[in-house]
């Protein structure tokens, strides 16, 4: 289903559209790496890295593997 088909939760409401994206992307996918992240938003490791952590804080995901290729995963 295209994004711009998506209703987007309640919750959601305040992210922004690089955030919304991560999100669908790890629903579709189960999980989400750095790379992909760079990958889908076209945009530099380190901002991607920033995004997520923003991300486990306000906890919309959690970190799910630690070291060389790190995994987030939607919060519960």
């Amino acid at each position: 289903m295209p994004e711009k088909c998506r209703k987007v939760p309640e919750r959601y409401e305040k992210l922004t559209n690089q955030e919304n994206k991560i999100l669908f992307y790890v629903k579709d996918y189960g999980e989400i790496e750095t790379k992909d992240v760079v990958k889908i938003l076209d945009i530099k490791d380190r901002r991607a890295r920033e995004i997520l952590k923003s991300m486990v804080h306000k906890k919309f995901l959690r970190v799910q593997r630690r070291g060389k290729n790190t995994h987030y995963v939607l919060s519960k």
